[in-house]
């Protein structure tokens, strides 16, 4: 069993990033260069994925993760249709990972409440029940679609959790603009996600009231998948965003100081994914920047 494990693992190399309606262009792009910086590239080859390959479904064999990044889920449904959907679901429960950032975070729950009574109200069930709970938000008020009006600087703490490794603690300032937080459901309503088995708070916001889980990690099905969703950023690396942007600048030291820490924070995310990060040994110049 434990060789066959291995052989699965083994082959489970591509992460593949969604690619679609829905997707925010310059969230899939920092993304993007965020897993090729991070991930180890012996292991893992990163690449995009269109809502119409992924309804095809030949990709699941050599597949380690699909991530959903920011924009809005509403695109995601429409794009991916209930095939499509059903496709990524089968994928994590046959063992498979999927992480969701902001956008693919709400994507992933039982249900989502964002920004209800107000003007961009979207409220309702979701079909992947990676977790057993609702996402609620957005945690900042103001925020506008394609733009930063709504961005904030909030502090979340890394919790040392088992799936982590129970590494370090950390506690930083990371980039949210319209994510939410994470609320369980009571035991009663918890058969709503019978295939969700055990969930971890990977961290939480410091600042807001009851400092709720800002990610989550959900083992789903009995072959070992996993679902990893965020409300904040933790992807986008301060380096990498728009300088000129006004409504960032006022935020944009205060992410810069907590660089260093967010990569370390980030690579824990995705060990608790079950990816394989870069180590030193692996790093090679990826740009001025980095």
């Amino acid at each position: 069993m434990l060789a066959t494990k291995t052989r699965l693992q083994s082959v489970r190399r591509m992460v593949y990033i969604y690619d679609g309606e829905g997707a925010k262009p310059t969230s899939r792009v920092l993304l993007q260069s965020s897993m090729e910086h991070c991930l180890c590239p012996r292991t893992h080859t990163v690449t995009r994925i269109t809502p119409e390959q992924i309804k095809k479904g030949d990709w699941r064999d050599g597949c380690a993760a699909v991530i959903l990044g920011g924009g809005y889920d509403l695109g995601f449904i429409k794009a991916l249709g209930h095939s499509g959907v059903k496709v990524l679901r089968d994928f994590v429960l046959d063992g498979g990972t999927y992480i969701g950032f902001c956008a693919g975070g709400y994507f992933g729950c039982d249900s989502i409440e964002f920004d209800k009574g107000g003007k961009l109200e979207v409220c309702g069930e979701r079909q992947l029940k990676f977790y057993p709970g609702k996402c609620i938000g957005p945690v900042v008020e103001g925020f506008k679609y394609d733009t930063d009006k709504g961005l904030d600087a909030l502090s979340i703490k890394f919790h040392a959790t088992e799936s982590t490794g129970n590494a370090k603690e950390y506690s930083f300032q990371t980039y949210v603009n319209g994510g939410g937080y994470f609320a369980p459901y009571s035991t009663s309503l918890r058969n709503r996600c019978p295939d969700v088995y055990r969930v971890e708070t990977l961290a939480t916001y410091t600042t807001l009231p009851h400092q709720p889980p800002a990610i989550v990690r959900c083992e789903v099905g009995k072959k070992g998948g996993v679902a990893v969703l965020t409300g904040p950023h933790p992807e986008f690396s301060a380096y990498e965003l728009d300088a000129s942007d006004a409504d960032l600048q006022k935020h944009l030291p205060g992410l810069l100081r907590c660089e260093g820490v967010r990569e370390k924070c980030l690579k824990q995310l995705l060990r608790a994914a079950n990816l394989k990060v870069k180590l030193k040994e692996d790093s090679v110049q990826v740009g001025s920047k980095l």
